[in-house]
């Protein structure tokens, strides 16, 4: 294996070829057939990329599926922090999971869990790492690095968008997410055009005059170049200005001003507090700068009152968990609060998020992923 893929303990490793979750006897047996929500797909071989090779679309009654036959994404009206629930309770048989490593960065880590590791659903994963979702997965299939394929970087924290092009041809028998994509989709008897659009065909009309100082074939012949960026005084407001009283919020006979909830903690509890930092993209990069550290900070009068020092490891729980960690002081924390790196492990391999909840947040309906109330406990 090459060495840029060497690891340690704690620390991801390279996929390499299709391989399956043990208690299923390796990759996809031959013969097997999976039946799920509204398709079913069947196999002859062992070998990684055939399961494809024969899946095929089958309307059926019964559970439902995330990758639907007909819009080919999310299942309708599915809030992501929901469908987990429907997973441990059978409602799902089959699964396909991609760019994402759900057994780390889902909250209440439990439910999924428990649901993935049902004997009735089938798991397959197409991932570059040996995540913690492949243990969980009874199929594991090889995707390229980002040093394996050509690809646009569009960030997210500033307007700087620059062509990555391939630096090496795929590891062994790695495919794109398009590939994939564009395989299933044709096994599943879909025909809209854009399903097998290529995707550079696809992304220089839709980036039509959304560069500053040049355009999409400079972008690929490797200039950098600034997305444009509206006005920073044009606010979609009825006034045209940033309003702390909200005049559309009064026309439709709601308080226009902000309301601050008031929070109920009951006494001896914590907020915890999670966020990024700047080593890590969501799970990525362990295999380059080690695991993400368990660690948890808290300010220096909860600690004395805790009689807690620097270094100790406390158990931190709640109702959906437990996770040990070792403590950090500082003062930057206010009393009462906690703060550790998203999305780490704790000392006995629990993950973080079993602590989150699932119930949505009130704007957004979003999932609550980066704060929840826990009790600490000294060992």
């Amino acid at each position: 294996m090459d060495s840029r893929f060497r690891t340690t303990e704690g620390q991801s490793r390279r996929v390499d070829s299709g391989q399956g979750r043990a208690n299923y006897g390796g990759c996809l047996g031959t013969g097997r057939t999976v039946r799920g929500g509204l398709w079913q797909f069947e196999t002859q071989h062992n070998d990684d990329w055939h399961w494809i090779a024969k899946m095929r679309a089958r309307r059926r009654s019964g559970a439902g599926c995330i990758i639907h036959s007909r819009t080919f994404g999310f299942a309708q009206g599915l809030f992501l922090q929901q469908w987990k629930y429907l997973v441990r309770g059978g409602e799902f048989k089959f699964i396909y999971i991609s760019c994402m490593n759900p057994a780390m960065t889902l909250p209440n880590q439990r439910a999924f869990r428990e649901g993935v590791s049902r004997r009735d659903v089938f798991v397959a994963l197409h991932e570059t790492h040996w995540t913690k979702t492949t243990r969980y997965a009874d199929l594991v299939l090889p995707a390229p690095t980002y040093l394996e394929k050509e690809d646009l970087v569009i960030p997210w924290g500033h307007n700087y968008v620059q062509y990555s092009p391939s630096a090496l041809h795929p590891v062994t028998n790695s495919r794109s997410e398009v590939w994939v994509m564009r395989e299933i989709a044709e096994r599943l008897g879909l025909t809209e055009d854009w399903l097998y659009q290529d995707p550079w065909n696809a992304a220089e009309p839709a980036l039509e005059n959304a560069f500053e100082g040049g355009n999409f074939r400079s972008l690929r012949s490797g200039k950098m170049l600034t997305l444009k960026t509206k006005p920073h005084n044009n606010y979609p407001t009825i006034s045209g200005k940033i309003e702390f009283y909200s005049s559309r919020a009064a026309e439709l006979g709601l308080n226009p001003l902000p309301i601050q909830t008031r929070l109920c903690i009951k006494e001896g509890n914590f907020i915890l507090l999670t966020s990024a930092t700047s080593k890590f993209t969501s799970t990525q990069f362990q295999e380059v700068y080690g695991a993400i550290p368990a660690l948890v900070t808290m300010n220096s009068r909860d600690a004395e009152r805790l009689g807690i020092t620097e270094g100790h490891i406390v158990t931190i729980a709640n109702e959906r968990g437990q996770v040990q960690m070792k403590v950090t002081i500082s003062e930057t924390l206010p009393k009462g609060v906690m703060w550790s790196p998203r999305q780490s492990e704790g000392l006995a391999g629990e993950p973080q998020n079993c602590l989150m909840s699932s119930n949505p947040q009130e704007i957004g309906s979003g999932p609550s992923f980066n704060s929840t109330m826990v009790t600490v406990t000294k060992h």
